[in-house]
């Protein structure tokens, strides 16, 4: 276990993250306190303004949770997370505090089967954050995917989402004030 959890936590300094080819990333198992995966690798990351490209498609637990946790100058993450099947808490957390972050590229969700607590916290505070398209098929937070996900984000802006779907409004859905626009 540990894979790369933790490896540049809190490097103010770190401008530029290295490439992250992996197709398959390991997990992080809290109940145990043991890491794996990219859980917390670039968090307090303060000068980082781009992610690396993260092509895994297969995730297991855990495995992104926290990984760019308050990186404030982040301002471009991947084109797309490409997995479309997610354990739990496998983004939960991976961009809260990113206060940079204004937009969540087009196809960056393609999941459309998600874990418990997937999308827990991923972009709570995130002030700047007023764009957003998610393809789950689910009915979301039937198993509290998205609890917390959008909390304290930009107070308008634009959610896209599967005609299929229902969401709540609010932080652990749609955040009052946003357009909702079926995809």
């Amino acid at each position: 276990y540990g894979g790369y959890c933790y490896m540049f936590q809190g490097c103010t300094l770190l401008t530029k993250a290295p490439k992250l080819p992996a197709y398959h990333v390991g997990f992080h198992n809290a109940y145990y306190n043991s890491g794996g995966g990219y859980s917390c690798m670039f968090s307090g990351c303060t000068s980082l303004v781009e992610a690396p490209d993260l092509p895994a498609t297969e995730l297991e637990d855990y495995c992104y949770a926290s990984m760019f946790a308050d990186c404030t100058s982040l301002k471009k993450i991947p084109s797309s997370l490409p997995a479309t099947e997610l354990g739990d808490h496998c983004y939960a957390s991976m961009f809260a505090g990113c206060t940079s972050l204004e937009y969540v590229p087009i196809d960056f969700l393609p999941a459309t089967i998600v874990g418990e607590y997937c999308y827990a916290g991923m972009f709570e505070g995130c002030t700047s954050l007023n764009y957003i398209k998610c393809n789950a098929e689910i009915n979301i937070n039937v198993n509290q995917t998205t609890t917390d996900w959008l909390k304290n984000v930009s107070p308008t802006g634009n959610f896209y989402k599967n005609a299929n779907v229902n969401w709540p409004e609010g932080r652990s859905g749609v955040p009052l004030g946003w357009t909702v626009i079926d995809a």
